[in-house]
């Protein structure tokens, strides 16, 4: 899309159909496809300098996330008493219910509490169940997740068979007391984790740490990014995971390694991957970055 290559739209529907196939299919979990499709919608609307209409489709966004929040219960309850035959038959029935419950004009659940819809949508109720769990109830662990991210960041699985995957339910109901379904995956949130570890204070540096180094990675795509706009491509295959609210640090610290060190490979050891991310040989002026209307000098090869 940001080089204009014909065929990205086909390619980006193709992906999105992909990530709703695959994670309504595999439990009624959509967090891919809202984290790449609103990521998606920001390039978009910031390469077609957008400014109403952006506000216009944040708001339609927000209206089809309390959509599909009032759908997934159902849609996962009919999941467990009969797993759909594929991704295809998983998408007709979402969509099924989708559009029963918009002809019913109940866009929204008519019994779900407005506050427990927002609560849900923002993950802050982990945040609030950690701080009344702890330290009442349960110690601060003193930096004890972190050193374990840390070890099993750097060591795979195979030399760690006892390696968590994932949100660590282990970790969940230790910090908050819940006990979650046998078939739920949740983790703390960085906000979370690292007030369990440090308490208030310490949690607020330590979250300030944290963005520091989330914003040291950021800084490397964003200077590159100003001499090829496609290095924003990258950015978020690897960065994508340090916003997810629902995650732990072992989890965040384990995509990006892996997914750093993959990238690094691929671009160190591909031509054409090395072409598509140079600089290009006749740089852009600065009205062409300004308007962002013109990236045609950025790939120079096919």
């Amino acid at each position: 899309m940001i080089t204009k290559t014909p065929g990205w739209a086909i390619r980006v529907l193709g992906v999105m159909l992909y990530f709703v196939a695959t994670q309504s299919a595999g439990g009624g979990m959509f967090y891919l496809v809202v984290h790449w499709g609103g990521y998606f919608l920001l390039v978009y609307g910031f390469m077609k300098r957008w400014r109403m209409r952006m506000a216009i489709a944040l708001i339609a966004g927000i209206m089809a996330l309390g959509l599909l929040q009032a759908v997934k219960p159902t849609f996962r309850n009919s999941l467990i008493e009969e797993r759909p035959s594929g991704p295809v038959e998983a998408i007709t029935r979402l969509t099924s219910m989708l559009w029963e419950r918009v002809s019913q004009g109940h866009a929204a659940d008519p019994d779900a509490d407005t506050g427990d819809t927002l609560v849900r949508f923002n993950q802050g109720w982990i945040i609030a169940r950690i701080m009344t769990h702890v330290p009442a109830e349960e110690r601060y662990a003193k930096g004890q997740t972190l050193t374990d991210a840390a070890i099993f960041t750097v060591l795979p699985r195979f030399l760690f068979p006892g390696k968590r995957e994932g949100a660590s339910t282990e970790l969940f109901f230790r910090f908050t007391g819940i006990k979650l379904p046998p078939n739920t995956r949740m983790g703390l949130g960085v906000i979370g984790e690292l007030y369990a570890n440090f308490g208030k204070v310490g949690g607020v540096l330590a979250t300030l740490l944290y963005g520091v180094m989330m914003g040291s990675i950021l800084l490397f795509f964003a200077v590159r990014a100003q001499k090829n706009p496609l290095w924003w491509a990258v950015a978020p295959a690897i960065l994508l995971p340090c916003v997810e609210p629902g995650f732990n640090v072992e989890d965040v610290s384990n995509h990006i390694v892996k997914g750093a060190v993959l990238f690094a490979i691929i671009w160190k050891l591909c031509p054409p991957v090395q072409r598509l991310l140079a600089p290009p040989a006749h740089p852009p002026s600065d009205e062409e970055f300004d308007d962002m209307s013109s990236f045609d000098d950025v790939v120079t090869e096919p």
